[in-house]
């Protein structure tokens, strides 16, 4: 389940490569960064001094707001899917992330992995482990459009299984019935074909 700072928050416009662009990040060094791209980078880089934010004018004050509560609501998001998704999530949270003017660098976007697979051969599982999926992904106040995808695939799973369910059922109630019609049913404790003696 996928946050994105580009795809789920902003109303920028998109560039030529379908980023979205916010009046924030126009600069290229506040272009979100995953964080491997972080550790890569050359120690110049690394090594860029944290500013004082008395030291911004106020448009870089504001950005540094902006970022600082995006960082929170990110943070917030995801740890709604881990917390939701049980033992099915497969990986912890990645998120990728912005340079404030300040040199600190924010969450802008994150992502949960979670196992949203079929309990194979088990339908009855398969709806209660889709039930928890679909939960983890809408967990969020803001569901992203992955989020809702996750979700979606979840509810078209969990339909799967009725339906695999409603035909094991069925398959068990036409063996049931093309047993010997003379051996007692269990039910009815009367013997299927046989009168039933109605004066006593």
């Amino acid at each position: 389940m996928k946050t994105s700072y580009y795809d789920n928050y902003s109303r920028g416009t998109s560039n030529k490569d379908g980023n979205n662009k916010t009046p924030e990040a126009l600069d290229k060094s506040e272009k979100p960064e995953k964080k491997e791209d972080l550790n890569s980078k050359s120690s110049k880089s690394k090594t860029k001094a944290v500013r004082n934010v008395s030291d911004l004018s106020t448009k870089e004050r504001l950005i540094v707001d902006k970022l600082r509560s995006r960082d929170t609501a990110v943070r917030s998001h995801e740890m709604a899917h881990v917390s939701a998704g049980g033992s099915y999530i497969t990986s912890g949270v990645q998120y990728s992330y912005q340079r404030g003017p300040d040199g600190v660098n924010y969450a802008v976007g994150g992502e949960v992995g979670i196992d949203s697979s079929p309990v194979s051969g088990n339908p009855q599982a398969t709806i209660i482990k889709m039930q928890v999926v679909r939960g983890a992904a809408l967990a969020p106040a803001d569901p992203s459009g992955p989020d809702k995808a996750v979700a979606s695939q979840a509810m078209q799973n969990s339909f799967r299984a009725q339906i695999d369910l409603q035909q094991m059922s069925l398959v068990k109630g036409s063996q049931k019935s093309s047993s010997n019609p003379y051996e007692k049913d269990s039910d009815n404790k009367t013997a299927r074909g046989s009168l039933i003696n109605l004066v006593a």
